[in-house]
This record gives C-alpha cells, sequence and structure tokens, in this order.
C-alpha cells in the first residue's frame, strides 16, 4: 500500500499545474481532462513478471467495473488509464491498447505515455 500511495502521489505532483486529481473508491479521477471527458485511472506498483501480468489483468476488470458502478449514465464519457512506475513491455502496451486503455508511467520525472496529460 505504501508503494502504491507514493506513485499516485508522484501522479498527482506531475499533473497538479494542469489538473487535479480526484479520489473516491478508485484510485484516480481527472474530471474535464478532454472537454466533458473524464480519466479515470488504476495505480499499480507489481507490474513485471508473471504476477504483474495477473496485477495488469485485476486493473482492466477494476477499470471496467469502476467505470460501470460508477459512470453508468456517463460511460462513453469516461476514459480509462493505469499508471505504473516505470515503462511496461510492448505486450502491456499491446493488451491495454487493443482494450482502449490507456497507460501512463514516469520516465525519471516526467510522466509519459498515452494519454497526454501535460
Amino acid at each position: 500500500r505504501k508503494e502504491h500511495n507514493k506513485l499516485t502521489n508522484r501522479f498527482r505532483k506531475a499533473v497538479f499545474a494542469n489538473v487535479r486529481p480526484q479520489e473516491k473508491n478508485f484510485d484516480l479521477l481527472i474530471d474535464g481532462w478532454k472537454g466533458n471527458r473524464q480519466l479515470l485511472i488504476e495505480a499499480k506498483t507489481d507490474w513485471k513478471g508473471p504476477t504483474g501480468r495477473m496485477q495488469i489483468r485485476q486493473a482492466i476488470g477494476q477499470l471496467f467495473d469502476y467505470r460501470l458502478q460508477y459512470f453508468a449514465e456517463d460511460l462513453a464519457l469516461v476514459d480509462l488509464a493505469v499508471l505504473v512506475p516505470a515503462e511496461p513491455n510492448d505486450e502491456i502496451k499491446n493488451l491495454l491498447d487493443s482494450l482502449r486503455i490507456g497507460v501512463l508511467w514516469f520516465q525519471g520525472r516526467r510522466l509519459c505515455g498515452k494519454p497526454t496529460l501535460q
């Protein structure tokens, strides 16, 4: 949990000048990140190797579940993304891309990936 909080706090610092993320029963939500769209983000700190792939799968399930549970009336206006500490391999990027889920990571202090938030 401690690593998870570090990752979400790091994210907040990286994007605070542009947007102010919210937390509720999910990791992060950016209201109005693109016009009237919302960006729902699930953070995962353990994302490498066999257990990491399970964590990415869990993130996928969580994102779809949260979107349906909390945003059922606006499903089409809620975009999804997974936040990880460093750049994932192409296999993970392709998996998330095939589901139209963005992936964000840090390269040094810079936030990278798609969707672009800075």
